[in-house]
């Protein structure tokens, strides 16, 4: 299939591996509470630190392309 093709042309040595933010372990920035300072989860407490972890696991990698301006493969 097509997802399998692409994977085989993938260098892996061009593969980053980034370390997601653990939300039983991870004390949130002021900073990074005030980037959701909008956002309704629609959901309790106990899921919205989850959530919020989560996307700033990938808010960073974006991020970290950004800074490096690397080259993103489709």
């Amino acid at each position: 299939d097509e997802y399998k093709r692409h994977r085989e042309n993938v260098d892996m040595s061009n593969i980053q591996i980034f370390k997601a933010y653990d939300a039983k372990s991870y004390e949130l920035k002021e900073e990074e509470l005030k980037m959701f300072s909008n956002v309704d989860f629609g959901m309790n407490a106990f899921h919205s630190k989850p959530c919020m972890c989560n996307q700033l696991s990938h808010y960073n990698i974006l991020k970290n392309i950004v800074n490096k301006k690397s080259k993103i493969i489709y």
